[in-house]
């Protein structure tokens, strides 16, 4: 992946149900203020792995362009 590879969180949200965002950054381990980064920036590769990790899903199974995006 690249640098400039960013996933969506509105894809960890679909897996994560209808939750407020103090909810899912609960969740995730992170603050409100990530989660709302997040929506706005999208998440780095790494932070994709442990938002999924931590939300207990793989990150092949929330983004369906995380395999493509390894090649």
């Amino acid at each position: 992946m690249t640098a400039t590879t960013r996933f969506s969180i509105a894809d960890l949200e679909a897996h994560l149900g209808p939750e407020s965002t103090a909810m899912i950054a609960r969740s995730l381990g992170v603050t409100t203020r990530t989660v709302w980064r997040w929506r706005s920036t999208g998440l780095t590769e790494l932070q994709a792995d442990r938002a999924a990790i931590a939300a207990g899903l793989h990150p092949g199974t929330v983004w369906d362009t995380w395999w493509a995006a390894a090649a």
